[in-house]
């Protein structure tokens, strides 16, 4: 939204947390299948599970995997603790790490796109710009301060991929509002 001192001002919230998980053993993946009623698919070597709410399970027989569509790590600790309880091995032996978080907001206002991808690439910056879906234009602004890729819209819509840590989304925040509010003059109404 802009503010009243016309600062941009962005709020991102996270919509999508994805992890890595490493149960630090093998499992037998027909067995879990069973457990897991929702598994969509099941093989001898993987198994793909629905966890209800949009999570989903990749595993593999190694042990290694994947939790996906999750809102925040408490979401994830409570998955991680039930498979742990259902393949009795004690939940610190473990591991998991995030492998992307993907947040979005949004300003309020249009966004001259062209003009904003002139001044980061003047800038020394790195942008690619594309036509989106239905004649939409996106821009792809790799993120200097964190790890990330924001996803810019002609109608002011942020989106932020391949975050690695919940500590960089305020920097992710504070770098994007300090690229608007300099190019002040790529802003327009929507």
């Amino acid at each position: 939204m802009i503010a009243k001192k016309n600062e941009v001002k962005l709020r991102l919230r996270v919509n999508l947390v994805v992890c890595k998980v490493n149960l630090g053993r093998r499992v037998d993946i027909k067995k879990m299948g069973r457990w897991l009623t929702k598994s969509k698919k099941s093989t001898s070597r993987k198994l793909i599970a629905k966890l209800g709410g949009g999570r989903r399970l990749w595993l593999f027989d190694t042990g290694s995997g994947v939790l996906s569509g999750f809102k925040n790590m408490d979401e994830v600790k409570e998955a991680v603790e039930r498979l742990a309880e259902y393949l009795r091995i004690k939940k610190d032996k473990i591991k998991v790490a995030v492998a992307n978080i993907q947040a979005s907001g949004g300003i309020g206002c249009g966004i001259d796109l062209y003009l904003l991808a002139q001044r980061i690439i003047e800038a020394g910056g790195t942008v690619q710009y594309i036509l989106g879906v239905g004649g939409f234009p996106n821009m792809f602004y790799h993120l200097k301060n964190a790890k990330g890729t924001a996803i810019i819209s002609a109608r002011g819509n942020i989106s932020v991929v391949g975050i690695k840590s919940f500590s960089d989304i305020p920097k992710i925040r504070k770098e994007l509002e300090q690229l608007l509010n300099s190019n002040k003059d790529c802003l327009q109404p929507l």
